[in-house]
């Protein structure tokens, strides 16, 4: 069983930034606490917009990374999570959830989304109705 969370890039960073904002520390160190109690297997995969590398491919999937890193490692910090568990993985541009023709649907192809592979349903239940 999988459990998908999204998260808009302005939640977690600043434009064309990979560093976290305190403004989703919060956020993070709750799902940390949760992630902890259950024997989850975390990917964090960072996305971008195709404008994010001016259309090179390279530097989408670079800025793809580095977010999905920057999230995984607070996560790691803050729910003191084995490094067996977690994984980090960049799409870059290439699965975007809307058309990248317009400044709304370029900001939701910019994301972060963390996916858990929860093993059964019953954790994928109890991390579901935590709340996050």
């Amino acid at each position: 069983e999988t459990v998908h969370i999204a998260l808009d890039e302005a939640l977690l960073f600043e434009e064309g930034s990979d560093v976290v904002q305190p403004a989703a520390y919060p956020f993070l160190a709750d799902l940390a606490e949760v992630l902890a109690e259950y024997p989850c297997q975390v990917s964090v995969h960072g996305h971008t917009d195709t404008s994010g590398g001016r259309g090179d491919s390279r530097v989408n999937w670079e800025i793809g990374s580095r977010r999905a890193i920057g999230v995984l490692l607070h996560l790691k910090r803050r729910g003191k999570l084995e490094p067996d568990r977690l994984r980090a993985v960049s799409y870059g541009d290439t699965r975007p959830v809307a058309p990248n023709d317009t400044v709304e649907n370029r900001s939701r192809n910019r994301r972060v989304e963390i996916v858990l592979d929860t093993g059964d349903d019953e954790a994928r239940q109890a991390i579901e109705g935590s709340g996050l």
